[in-house]
């Protein structure tokens, strides 16, 4: 993808790079060309050290594509809006989320939507049924859609999936988000059982606020919720545990915890537990919000999964936020 260069910033004499940097595949058409650059880049023509080059990201492309990736065996519903540097965001046991905090998040990105295999309808793969294949799935559609490095967000059980990513192959995710994130059973903060939970009692835990008009929009249709609890299974039962606790400490980049501050399925001690166990995390919660806090507080979600996501150069040194004693917290009111 090309950008057009905004406007020459500034050189250093001493050959250091100053602001957000990193390599440019190449200079062509007046654009830059490259798949791995941040805000700021550093680039090296013309005998200067050093000149830095401010990239104008825009126009951006909001119109919303759908598409069926096919490769190998599988199959692909993926939903992506937006130009600019990739986030995929991996929904949750519930199946796949839409609606305005896409948009809002796509305005400064491109935002990549995958439907995890046998939800929504998508077709079940058998070697798709452990969290292992699961995450080398992923990896795999991540080459096919030509994604060496991404920003990745997951939801609820996609949290669980973007954890096991992150751990496998962290110098490939820039930034993680985890949102209400199933990572692991904490005797001290236990999970409800979502799968044998119906009518009102789900609704409440789902929702801050049952009454209100997300929740009244909220009806996914009765045969992909279905679908999708049936391929939840594999991974929230019994316990919706499959040894994330012992990997999460490979995961070293910089991580948003997230949470509704009503969510009444991940409470507020779980996310704390998961942040213990994160070498760089920080932790936030979307005021008046439940579970699906992107839906129910859209603006106030959107907006504090961005600050965070524009809140570390696209290089990855640097210090970051530590969880814990004396952590660092942020909240969206």
């Amino acid at each position: 993808m090309k950008y057009p260069v905004k406007r020459l910033v500034g050189t250093s004499s001493d050959g250091k790079h100053v602001g957000q940097h990193c390599q440019l595949s190449g200079v062509a058409a007046g654009g830059l060309d490259s798949e791995e650059m941040g805000p700021y880049v550093a680039y090296q023509p013309f005998g200067y050290k050093s000149l830095i080059i401010e990239i104008d990201w825009s126009p951006r492309v909001m119109d919303e594509t759908r598409n069926v990736i096919e490769f190998g065996q599988y199959k692909v519903p993926v939903t992506s809006m937006g130009s600019g540097r990739p986030l995929v965001f991996l929904h949750g046991f519930d199946g796949p989320q839409e609606g305005p905090f896409m948009n809002a998040l796509a305005e400064d990105r491109r935002v990549i939507a995958p439907t995890h295999p046998g939800f929504a309808g998508s077709p079940s793969h058998p070697d798709i049924h452990s969290i292992h294949n699961t995450v080398i799935f992923y990896l795999d559609l991540f080459d096919e859609l030509g994604l060496p490095t991404l920003y990745l967000a997951g939801h609820s059980l996609g949290g669980m999936f973007a954890a096991e990513i992150a751990a496998l192959i962290p110098e490939r995710v820039r930034h993680l988000v985890l949102v209400s994130p199933f990572a692991f059973w904490s005797d001290e903060a236990p999970l409800p059982d979502v799968l044998a939970t119906g009518g009102s009692a789900l609704s409440r835990l789902l929702w801050a606020d049952p009454e209100a008009e997300a929740a009244a929009a909220y009806q996914p249709a009765p045969f992909d919720r279905t679908c999708n609890w049936a391929a939840a299974t594999n991974y929230l039962w019994p316990l919706p545990d499959r040894g994330l606790a012992s990997r999460m400490h490979r995961i070293k980049t910089p991580t948003l915890l997230a949470r509704g501050s009503d969510d009444r399925m991940v409470g507020n001690e779980y996310l704390q537990a998961c942040a213990q166990l994160l070498p760089a995390a920080t932790v936030a919660e979307i005021a008046g919000a439940g579970h699906f806090s992107m839906l129910e507080r859209p603006d106030r979600f959107s907006q504090a999964v961005a600050a965070f996501l524009d809140s570390y150069p696209s290089s990855r040194a640097g210090p970051v936020a530590r969880t814990g004693p004396g952590a660092r917290r942020e909240g969206s009111r």
